[in-house]
């Protein structure tokens, strides 16, 4: 049965999810090993230690995949830890290959997550959050297209995008198959900056770095560019907007 069915009522949830909220802060406040627990997922990430983070993640053998997955919608939802430094520490586990294909699977499922909790939390929560967008006008001109560019172009935050999608009229497939295929060429390029660390290939090194200053290069073409120009408007939004109502 869907959780939107059992807690049909948005106070039901904010309610719900403001206690679970309170218990893990609660449970870190007072219990010195979940703070432990806690610092040690974090600490690789935040302070972006790929050989640190690849040790944590071979700490858990055969469950060493599960535990990127969950390290990848970790940091979704603890904004701003980095999500790079896990790709390339995949990279250094896995493998470029696997590490990659890990990569590109546990970032779409953190885009999901986040994109879910957006419509269960619903639309005023969120857009209090955020401070007001346009995003509607942009997803209702460009559909899954303007996901896809925003996704491929670093040129506002991807957490960001995932969150605000949620509460509009986009369908969750075009949304998860825009955001795997434009996540696709960064987790490549760190992908192969990954395995160049791990196994001294100068060549990885050489194609990570160029494919990250073609994705750079393209960025700033793009922000550049007079189609650019239309298109960002739609990004920021007079108050106004941001009262309108999209069904879900």
């Amino acid at each position: 049965m869907p959780v939107r069915t059992i807690f049909p009522s948005i106070w039901a949830r904010w309610l719900l999810t403001a206690s679970t909220l309170i218990l893990i802060g609660l449970a870190y406040w007072r219990l010195p090993a979940f703070q432990a627990a806690a610092h040690r997922v974090v600490a690789p990430l935040a302070m972006g230690d790929v050989r640190a983070l690849k040790e944590f993640i071979l700490s858990f053998g055969w469950w060493a995949p599960a535990a990127s997955v969950f390290l990848m919608i970790l940091q979704t939802l603890i904004a701003p830890l980095p999500a790079f430094v896990l790709a390339i520490a995949n990279a250094m586990v896995f493998g470029l290959f696997w590490g990659c294909l890990l990569t590109c699977v546990s970032a779409l499922a953190a885009a999901l997550v986040a994109f879910y909790i957006a419509r269960w939390l619903g639309r005023p929560l969120i857009v209090r959050w955020a401070g007001g967008w346009r995003l509607d006008a942009l997803f209702e001109r460009y559909g899954a297209w303007g996901i896809l560019i925003l996704r491929l172009f670093p040129v506002i935050s991807f957490d960001f995008v995932s969150f605000a999608a949620g509460v509009t009229a986009i369908r969750a497939k075009h949304f998860a198959l825009a955001t795997f295929v434009g996540m696709v060429p960064a987790a490549v390029a760190y992908s192969l900056l990954g395995e160049s660390i791990e196994s001294a290939n100068r060549w990885s090194l050489a194609g990570g770095a160029a494919l990250l200053i073609l994705l750079l290069a393209g960025t700033y073409l793009v922000r550049r560019s007079r189609a650019w120009q239309n298109f960002r408007p739609l990004l920021g939004a007079p108050a106004n907007r941001a009262k309108q109502t999209v069904k879900i």
